[in-house]
């Protein structure tokens, strides 16, 4: 019989903290920036505590009874002046708050079974959330007229200082609102006859919310013509303005070339070789316009002719040259 108690008793004692760390889920605690948080811890009836050993990323602070009181051991310095221990409780509070305080955080609990003399430890798991103390947030406003005299306006809410778990509420709702990057944008529209409405960003925080409102009264008053109508307009202009400058230019260059020269002369070539009784002329070809014309085709544009002049003939009775085809006429006194 004493043999199976001590085995009831070792199983006891080796499966008792293990339990406890297995079945302890983190537990969620949140803050606000600069203010407090408090990390809570239960101590079981009929144990004794030895102390508390609490860590984060790094090493935190050892927190151990003395009498009537608790002592804090602070082992970081980015902790130091900052944790107490409320009265009558073992529990961690940590103010002010900082942003980087903000993770994950555990606890080892040492405790002493008075009965059997025998020490064990109870780990328990946290999750701190640090969030800021939200301020009223912006809004702005921007509107595009369309037809029949519409106004389609879009509102966009959003923080100056970005923070995490920010949500926004409008009020009234209206045709459509988008939240996305941290802004929450609402889409409606109006006509002139519509009455004013007051609409209200809400921006909520797991620890606190603010608000802010924006009037809305038709503000596409006063645009004399809707975007598709200002279409109509500008894409006649952007086709005329360009065809008139094409035009313009085609006309000067017409003109350039009408006070120009309308035909060139070819010269005849002097290298060739030249006989006594041949003339050369000029004819004039109309001046054909043509980019970069070749040499040869020039060639081509040349006309030559030969004049055949008359020649002269020598008479053996007479020491005078007479032209062929004229007569003499001797006479004797």
């Amino acid at each position: 019989m004493t043999k199976y108690y001590l085995w009831f008793l070792l199983f006891y004692l080796f499966t008792e903290p293990r339990a406890s760390r297995e079945n302890d889920a983190p537990v969620m605690v949140t803050g606000i920036l600069g203010e407090s948080a408090i990390l809570p811890t239960e101590i079981p009836n009929g144990y004794k505590l030895e102390n508390i050993n609490w860590a984060s990323r790094t090493s935190v602070a050892l927190v151990q009874p003395e009498g009537q009181s608790v002592k804090i051991i602070t082992t970081h310095q980015n902790y130091r002046d900052r944790l107490n221990v409320p009265p009558n409780t073992y529990n961690l509070k940590i103010s002010p708050l900082k942003m980087e305080d903000a993770g994950s955080y555990r606890a080892d609990i040492n405790l002493q079974n008075p009965t059997t003399s025998t020490t064990f430890t109870i780990t328990k798991n946290y999750t701190l959330h640090v969030y800021r103390r939200l301020a009223p947030p912006k809004i702005t406003l921007t509107f595009v007229a369309s037809e029949n005299n519409t106004c389609n306006i879009t509102l966009t809410c959003f923080m100056e200082e970005k923070g995490e778990a920010v949500k926004y509420q409008w009020t009234p709702l209206g045709e459509q609102a988008v939240e996305s990057n941290g802004k929450s944008s609402l889409f409606i529209f109006q006509r002139p006859e519509d009455a004013p409405i007051n609409y209200i960003c809400t921006a909520i925080n797991p620890v606190t919310n603010n608000s802010q409102s924006k009037l809305v009264q038709y503000p596409c008053a006063g645009m004399p013509m809707s975007s598709r109508s200002l279409w109509f307009i500008l894409v006649p202009v952007l086709v005329l303005v360009p065809s008139a400058g094409i035009l313009f230019y085609l006309q000067h260059k017409k003109k350039k070339d009408a006070d120009s020269p309308s035909t060139s002369k070819v010269m005849a070539l002097k290298d060739l070789p030249l006989s006594e009784n041949q003339l050369y002329d000029e004819i004039s070809m109309p001046k054909a316009i043509v980019s970069n014309p070749p040499k040869e085709e020039e060639a081509l544009n040349t006309i030559y002719y030969t004049v055949q002049k008359p020649q002269k003939i020598k008479n053996s009775c007479s020491s005078a040259t007479k032209l062929l085809g004229t007569s003499t006429n001797d006479s004797v006194i």
